[in-house]
C-alpha cells in the first residue's frame, strides 16, 4: 500500500496527500502532520524535535479525526474533530469540530480531504477557508466525469 524510504527528501503514503518531510533520517524542525491508519507512517510518531499534528479517518486516535460520516449520492459530509489544543511553536491550533461538506464521492476522497485539511490546519489556514474550499473542490479533470446518460 505505502512505500518509505527514509533516504529521500519525502516519505509519500499513496493512500493519501501526506507529505512528511524527511531530510537524513531525522526530521525538520517543520510542523510534521502524520497519517495514523498507515502503519509505516504512523511508526514516524515521536521522532524529530518539531511539532506535530496526527490524523486519523478510520480511530479517533489522531489529533484530528473524523465523525458522523455521511455519503448521500456525490455529496459526502462529516465532523473534522480537532480533540485538543496543540502547541505549534509560537501558535496554538484551537480544540474545534468543523462541519465538512464534499461534492465528490468515496472513502478514499474523504481521507484525501481529511489530510488536506489537517496540513491546512498546521499552516493556520482558519476553518472557515478549509470548509469552502473542500466544498468547493470539483476533482481533478475526467474523473467522475459524465460521458452520457
Amino acid at each position: 500500500m505505502t512505500e518509505t524510504d527514509t533516504e529521500i527528501d519525502s516519505v509519500i503514503s499513496t493512500n493519501t496527500v501526506t507529505v512528511l518531510s524527511v531530510l537524513t533520517r531525522s526530521f525538520t524542525s517543520t510542523i510534521t502532520v502524520i497519517n495514523l491508519d498507515d502503519p509505516e507512517i504512523a511508526k514516524t510518531r515521536g521522532m524529530g524535535e518539531g511539532p506535530q499534528i496526527t490524523y486519523s479517518a478510520d480511530s479517533k486516535l489522531g489529533d484530528i479525526y473524523l465523525e458522523d460520516l455521511k455519503f448521500s449520492g456525490n455529496t459526502t459530509t462529516y465532523q473534522l474533530v480537532v480533540k485538543r489544543d496543540i502547541p505549534l511553536g509560537e501558535r496554538t491550533l484551537p480544540r474545534q469540530t468543523l462541519e465538512i461538506q464534499l461534492s465528490i464521492p468515496g472513502l478514499h476522497t474523504v481521507r484525501n480531504s481529511l489530510a488536506c485539511a489537517a496540513m491546512a490546519l498546521s499552516y493556520g489556514i482558519a476553518g472557515v477557508h478549509i470548509q469552502a474550499g473542500l466544498k468547493r473542490f470539483g476533482g481533478v479533470e475526467r474523473r467522475f466525469e459524465q460521458i452520457y446518460d
